[in-house]
């Protein structure tokens, strides 16, 4: 141990996410078939509540981030108006590590994995989602744990990233017209 993360060795993406099969995809790069369809599943139109294009259009909050706001400011944007904390069935948690259970890895490799601290990360409150299941989920163990604050079954990782430490970040909203 040299003292340094994981993530900052310029081979870490060659190396040890393509030793433990996880791999950077070009986005020019199209999905396999059962990617693709569950993604069209899941974005097909729906009746979810949610802003009118003249709410958006009449968020000033927004338009001062996409003129130039510091990471900080479009986190707490994103906390407050995007992804509010949720009641017991969803749960947000912010900058806990994950659990190595939750981080894929093949087993033996000498290349490690690093554990991830997401900014955010979204999941089911192991007492709020499945209240009818909680025996069944103990029974399982620790497989769907995603992190040490009873989120389980992770399924949306936020990071914010801005365009320098110190420097205005770049937000793009597009809509639908």
């Amino acid at each position: 141990s040299s003292g340094t993360r994981l993530v900052e060795d310029p081979n870490y993406r060659e190396m040890n996410l393509a030793a433990n099969n996880i791999y950077m995809r070009p986005r020019r790069e199209q999905f396999p078939e059962h990617i693709t369809s569950l993604v069209d599943h899941v974005g097909r139109d729906r009746d979810s509540p949610g802003p009118s294009l003249d709410q958006i259009r009449q968020d000033i909050d927004l338009d001062d981030l996409a003129m130039g706001a510091g990471e900080p400011d479009v986190e707490e944007y994103f906390k407050d108006k995007i992804f509010p904390r949720s009641a017991c069935t969803l749960k947000r948690t912010d900058r806990f590590p994950m659990a190595k259970s939750a981080v894929p890895a093949v087993a033996g490799s000498d290349y490690k994995i690093s554990n991830p601290v997401p900014d955010m990360l979204y999941g089911y409150s192991r007492n709020g989602a499945f209240p009818q299941q909680q025996a069944r989920l103990l029974s399982m163990g620790t497989e769907m744990v995603a992190n040490s604050q009873s989120l389980i079954y992770p399924f949306f990782v936020i990071e914010f990233k801005a365009d320098g430490p110190s420097g205005p970040g770049s937000l793009w909203v597009a809509t639908n017209q």
